[in-house]
């Protein structure tokens, strides 16, 4: 089965972390893939993977902790909204 923009929330998730805590991480992948429990786990790995692969985050093998890259931060925009305060959106893939 397909999954549209699995990759393109996960930056999202990261930009607003990365808004949160002004460090490109590590951040632990527990947290995303509970977000994302309704997606079989398998599918959360090959995103991961993705997004690995265009260089936009650093994951080990195990999939324990994910890092923003300069690249993966380049891709989000940050918003600042005034009433709101800033959002991460990231950039089409």
């Amino acid at each position: 089965m397909k999954f549209n923009n699995i990759e393109r929330n996960i930056l999202y998730l990261l930009g607003k972390e990365w808004l949160t805590s002004r460090t490109l991480g590590p951040f632990s992948t527990k947290w995303i893939f509970d977000k994302f429990s309704d997606i079989p786990e398998e599918n959360m790995k090959d995103a991961l993977m993705t997004i690995e692969a265009q260089n936009f985050v650093e994951l080990p093998s195990n999939y324990g902790n994910i890092s923003l890259t300069q690249k993966g931060l380049s891709k989000i925009n940050v918003i600042d909204l005034p009433k709101i305060g800033k959002i991460s959106v990231p950039k089409k893939f």
